[in-house]
């Protein structure tokens, strides 16, 4: 009995007793405790305000200087005007985005950085990619073929709700229902609606994006998830919808976008303003006003492409130069004066910078030889115009909403408009054809009253 108390005994003590030795050899820490496995680092309290007092001089030093040179040059500094205006949503706006431009750092570092970005690791911005053999892209014409579906109620809300926080009171991101509410609008007039939705370079050039569409060979233009479906949709309520889309994109074909920018070549904008005015032929019974015969001018275009401006390398930067196109400028032949739009004319073009490239001289690719300079001399008649760039459907019909009577011997209206753009800006209809009213402030009024896509088709 007493071996058997003692082997229990045994059992009970421990195999080895720790020495304090022994733990100062080997720490022991609990199994919960948060520091166990991390590196202690030392750092002395003169090296920590050394290294404190670089990083807060780094920082200040930039706009103090930034302060001295503006005082020497100009006689203030430009941070104090955020001061002398009411702080607005627009006014900050327009001082942050003062501040931005006339930033030395951003002037002086961003240029070599972004080159050196691009030039050898080939990364872009936000708004420009690059793509295959120093081709480059439009974000949002990426955005546009690869993200959710125009038709989506959850990406129309979320629409809204950005349009919402920049400051829009009504805003309307259903392009359906909008375009149906112009239709109804020309219709009743006696107008014929032609809607042009101009497919995006990431549509007709994907093949100068990815490999992957060089290697199959002729394919079909990728594009937004819902696009046909709206499609479909316009033309089952009475919509002319005249796309000019190629039914397959063969990549040895020659090019139909600009190589450093987000527009069309001269080619095939001629190519895109001669089907448009077959159609327009074919549709309409008689196009009234006096005939006129136009001449063509060929004329050399010279300018690096917006997307590369986007890149903001500086002027000297060598990676992407001016690309060189001949544009035809039509002239009249009676008075050898270039094309203008006519106000009075039975035809309005609604258009953005695909109707102002070639168009209008600021964009630098020429003038009096874009979409609607050669709508005009495919249609031999005047033709009125109004195209601004970067505005959204609201505001194109709005300027067109301004004057006194705006369909008034109009037989058609064409608008023509990047597609990308269905998914962006707003799309609050504007009242232009009969029963239209004007708002309290003068502006014209928002249709109001129209049925919902879903009450026109159910």
């Amino acid at each position: 009995m007493s071996r058997i108390a003692d082997r229990r005994h045994d059992r009970r003590r421990p195999s080895r007793i720790f020495s304090p030795s022994d733990a100062r050899r080997q720490p022991i820490s609990a199994p919960d405790d948060p520091s166990r496995g991390i590196l202690r680092t030392e750092v002395s309290r003169s090296l920590a305000r050394a290294i404190a007092i670089v990083f807060v001089g780094a920082i200040a030093a930039i706009p103090m200087v930034q302060a001295a040179v503006e005082l020497a040059r100009d006689g203030r500094i430009q941070a104090f005007d955020v001061f002398r205006g009411v702080p607005t949503r627009s006014h900050l706006s327009r001082f942050e985005r003062e501040l931005t431009q006339r930033s030395m750092a951003r002037r002086t570092v961003q240029p070599e950085l972004q080159a050196g970005l691009t030039g050898y690791l080939g990364f872009g911005t936000t708004r420009a990619i690059p793509g295959l053999d120093g081709w480059l892209f439009f974000r949002p014409g990426i955005d546009w073929v690869a993200g959710p579906g125009l038709l989506d109620p959850f990406w129309q809300a979320r629409h809204a709700r950005e349009m919402a926080e920049a400051g829009l009171v009504r805003p309307a991101p259903d392009p359906l229902a909008a375009i149906l509410a112009y239709h109804d609008d020309c219709r009743r007039a006696g107008v014929r609606l032609v809607v042009v939705p101009v497919p995006d370079k990431v549509s007709l050039e994907a093949h100068r994006l990815s490999h992957r569409f060089d290697a199959m060979g002729p394919y079909k233009p990728p594009t937004n998830v819902d696009y046909q479906k709206f499609v479909d949709k316009l033309r089952l309520s009475g919509v002319d919808v005249l796309d000019p889309t190629p039914e397959m994109i063969d990549p040895r074909g020659p090019d139909r976008f600009l190589k450093h920018d987000s527009h069309w070549t001269p080619e095939w904008m001629g190519e895109v303003a001669r089907t448009v005015a077959d159609h327009l032929k074919t549709v309409l019974p008689a196009i009234p006003g006096e005939a006129r015969l136009w001449r063509v001018e060929p004329t050399p275009a010279s300018r690096l492409g917006d997307v590369a401006q986007m890149l903001q390398l500086g002027d000297d930067q060598t990676l992407y130069p001016p690309q060189t196109v001949t544009i035809d400028r039509v002239i009249d032949a009676a008075t050898g004066r270039p094309f203008r739009p006519v106000e009075g004319a039975s035809i309005v073009l609604l258009g953005d910078s695909f109707s102002n490239i070639y168009s209008t001289p600021d964009l630098g690719w020429g003038d009096s030889a874009g979409l609607p300079a050669q709508l005009a001399r495919r249609l031999g008649r005047d033709i009125d115009v109004i195209a601004r760039n970067g505005a959204d459907a609201q505001a194109i019909w709005a300027e067109l909403a301004r004057r006194p009577d705006p369909l008034s011997g109009k037989v058609a209206v064409v608008w023509a408009f990047a597609d990308r753009k269905l998914t962006r800006g707003n799309w609050g209809a504007v009242l232009v054809g009969p029963g239209r009213r004007k708002a309290t402030d003068g502006k014209p009024g928002i249709d109001r009253h129209r049925p919902t896509m879903e009450e026109v088709t159910r």
